[in-house]
């Protein structure tokens, strides 16, 4: 057997017989050599050229490689499609590589490194645990020891280059860190938010430290009085630290050095504004911007005690989890910071522009299937969300489970987003992401488990005000008002804005209707709509009509909704499903004082506002509410949108058709087939449904099983939904169906507990002047 030309030699220094070698390309020679199936391009890039661009990086390898095989005289390391081989049987090496530890050769390249690559010397490090001794095949007489004294270092540095500093006075594992803006002052804005967004992506990587989300720090300066369009400067972030009882503040700056860039990063403790890590990088270009802000917050992870190891094998290259495309990146980042503050419309479009700058961004394909599912759009929302995880190597594992996790939910897929959420604890159990797991559980009714896992993610952080609020909300639906309303105030106390904000507001409102503090409920409402945002303003209005309703005063609820649905008109586009939604408010309440005409032309304007709506358990409401009006077409035409998912994988898919199903079976005059299916619904329609399934019991004749069905209600009706709306006929079907059979005590029980709630409602409301009569008539 003929025997290698060349022998790798090891043993305390790098040496190849015969083949005058500089120290980089001897470097890139062992590299490919004793990496198991060759070394891949991004291999070489990382350990070799780590402050390079990857145009620059690239560049140097291949000169790198030329030179191998030029002084060889032969093909000595091979290209095959992006992976580096050397030639088969011309390289002899005196060690293997195993695939586990073997007790490792402390001689391998002992005295071998890159000055400039600390990653290489990492490498060395892992690689040295893995090693076994061979007896390569030597020529002695054509060695040449070339490495020399240039390609010596002394073990002191890479003992240096392998430690792990402690990390700084009080930050433990797992802590959050405030992220400031960048102090830009290139004069270039590309970099604003496109270099933070960057960031905020590599620090998600590490599970030694936490970011404060973005949720809680636009809380935190709304609280501080501070507009939400004004950046978050260092200082600014000092203040917002130490109000949320953060210790430190990470800082990053960009400024031109010439025709380059020179970026820092900052560790700085809050309190005292003392920089405890500093760090520096240079970018030649500026696509180079992006690596030279990995490096930089590499060190800065080291710094706050993450190991080498650690960072190595939990960090995807920025222009690869991101994108090289720093427009595009500065899109993904303004379209986040627009649905952060609810301009939904601007964020599609921005997020678009972003996939439009780099079409396999997939990041921003997460961020857009988040949006279509949002917007009851399910078809694009599954697009995207696929094609985002069909590019899992554009992904960080962190944002990966996080797309996965919203994807289910956007499906209804509780088990599949239980999986992901605890996937991501597992990873890093950060408050955040087990106030998410508890958020999720919430969702679907699992109120007890939902509460252990919030109760947990506030003993991590008490600041923690999202998990505060769904406690409330899980013991608010365990009935335990008193409870949630200790968690609301603990919540309100943190931020004095979140109880009149948005649908916490609204949740608030309920509570305070459910402890029969009407006056204080009216009042909430009232607050909330000298708010400037036309959300809230919205949904202040739509709380007063249902507050009204609650009081049997028709015609001021009516007035109510019918204004919240003028406020909807004002959003556009981003207000359609709103304005849907309230011409059904619209529409039912009328229906319900006895307009049957203006709850006629009320449903006809919701049925046009849901023409471009296709989310099944959307539909289902609407078909719900329709069903009720005996609106029979609109019905079908809800069925018919959603009937291709009735062999849907997704449980959302097959619920909203379950439900409209049923009103078929109820509108086709066939009552205990729909009772049948309204009981297997369950999730967010389950209350509707079990109103409907109640009617349906009673027009059957099931008057006794229709008052088991609501029995555990009486003590507590439904408030702020259509539920609410629902529980007034379902009261009244299981009264006239009582009356009919002649159970005149059923009857009465029924009767009254709709005149009882309605004591100094409207008397020209049907309902009530039939509930009213039936009682003085006993």
């Amino acid at each position: 057997m003929r025997a290698p030309r060349y022998a790798l030699s090891t043993d305390r220094q790098a040496l190849l017989d015969g083949v005058p070698l500089e120290p980089f390309e001897l470097a890139l020679l062992c590299l490919v050599r004793l990496t198991p199936d060759g070394a891949t391009e991004s291999d070489l890039l990382l350990r070799l050229t780590p402050d390079a661009t990857p145009a620059d990086g690239r560049r140097r390898i291949q000169a790198g490689l030329a030179r191998i095989n030029r002084a060889a005289g032969t093909e000595l390391v091979l290209d095959t499609g992006g992976r580096f081989t050397t030639a088969a049987g011309l390289v002899d090496c005196d060690v293997t590589v195993g695939s586990s530890p073997t007790g490792g050769d402390p001689g391998f390249l002992a005295e071998f490194a890159l000055a400039d690559s600390p990653e290489f010397t990492e490498w060395v490090a892992a690689t040295r645990l893995l090693v076994r001794r061979t007896a390569a095949t030597r020529r002695p007489e054509r060695r040449r020891i070339l490495a020399g004294a240039a390609i010596l270092t002394l073990a002191a540095v890479l003992v240096m280059a392998l430690r792990t500093p402690a990390p700084p006075r009080g930050f433990n594992p797992g802590d959050p860190v405030v992220l400031a803006d960048v102090d830009n002052t290139t004069g270039d804005s590309v970099f604003d938010r496109s270099l933070a967004a960057a960031a905020a992506v590599s620090l998600r990587q590490s599970a030694q430290v936490a970011i404060l989300p973005p949720g809680r720090i636009a809380a935190a300066l709304r609280r501080m009085l501070v507009p939400p369009d004004r950046p978050l400067t260092l200082a600014r972030a000092r203040e917002l630290a130490v109000r949320e009882n953060v210790r430190y503040v990470v800082g990053l700056s960009i400024e031109p050095a010439g025709p380059a860039y020179l970026l820092n990063g900052r560790l700085v403790e809050a309190e005292t504004g003392v920089v405890t890590a500093e760090s520096q990088a240079r970018a030649e270009t500026r696509g180079g911007t992006l690596v030279a802000l990995d490096r930089i917050l590499d060190d800065l992870r080291g710094r706050l005690g993450e190991s080498r190891g650690a960072r190595r094998g939990a960090t995807m290259p920025l222009p690869d989890a991101t994108t090289p495309s720093l427009e595009a990146l500065r899109a993904y980042a303004s379209g986040s910071y627009a649905w952060r503050t609810g301009d939904y419309g601007t964020a599609k479009e921005l997020w678009l522009r972003a996939i439009d700058l780099d079409s396999g961004f997939a990041m921003t394909m997460g961020a857009l299937g988040t949006f279509f599912y949002y917007h009851h759009d399910p078809i694009e929302g599954r697009r995207y969300f696929d094609e985002a995880l069909r590019r899992e190597s554009r992904l960080t594992p962190i944002e990966r489970l996080e797309i996965e996790a919203n994807y289910a939910w956007g499906r209804r897929d509780s088990a599949a987003e239980f999986r992901a959420r605890r996937k991501l604890i597992a990873d890093q159990p950060t408050a955040d992401h087990w106030s998410n797991y508890g958020t999720a559980l919430m969702r679907v009714g699992l109120h007890e488990q939902a509460i252990a896992a919030l109760t947990h993610a506030v003993s991590l952080d008490s600041t923690e005000v999202g998990a505060l609020v769904n406690l409330a909300t899980s013991a608010r639906n365990l009935s335990r008002y008193a409870e949630a309303a200790a968690y609301y105030r603990r919540a309100g106390a943190l931020d004095s804005t979140v109880l009149t904000s948005g649908n916490i507001g609204t949740e608030y409102g309920a509570l305070l209707i459910r402890l029969g503090r009407i006056d204080d409920a009216t009042g909430h409402y009232r607050s909330m709509l000298t708010a400037a945002s036309l959300q809230n303003r919205l949904l202040a209005l739509r709380g007063l009509g249902y507050v009204m309703l609650r009081a049997g005063h028709l015609e001021q609820a009516v007035g109510f909704f019918r204004q919240a649905n003028l406020v909807a008109e004002q959003q556009g586009a981003t207000g359609q499903v709103s304005l849907a939604r309230g011409r059904m408010l619209e529409g039912m309440a009328l229906r319900l004082s006895g307009d049957s005409a203006a709850a006629s032309r009320a449903f006809d304007q919701a049925m046009k506002a849901t023409e471009n709506q296709r989310d099944p358990g959307f539909l289902a409401l609407f078909g719900m509410g329709f069903g009720r009006a005996g609106r029979r077409q609109d019905v079908e035409r809800m069925a018919a949108r959603v009937g291709s998912l009735r062999d849907s994988a997704s449980p959302g898919d097959r619920l909203g058709v379950l439900v409209l199903d049923a009103e078929r079976m109820l509108l086709r005059h066939r009552p205990d087939s729909a009772a049948m299916i309204f009981a297997e619904v369950s999730g967010p329609l389950r209350t509707m449904a079990l109103l409907r399934r109640a009617s349906a019991l009673a027009d059957a004749g099931h008057v006794d099983q229709a008052a088991k069905v609501v029995e555990p209600l009486l003590p507590d009706p439904p408030v702020q939904h259509e539920s609410q709306v629902e529980w007034y006929w379902t009261l009244a079907s299981i009264a006239d169906a009582a009356a009919a059979a002649g159970d005149t005590r059923t009857a009465a029980r029924f009767y009254g507990q709709l005149a009882a709630g309605w004591t100094t409602g409207d008397a020209t409301s049907p309902l009530l002047v039939k509930a009213r009569a039936y009682r003085s008539n006993q």
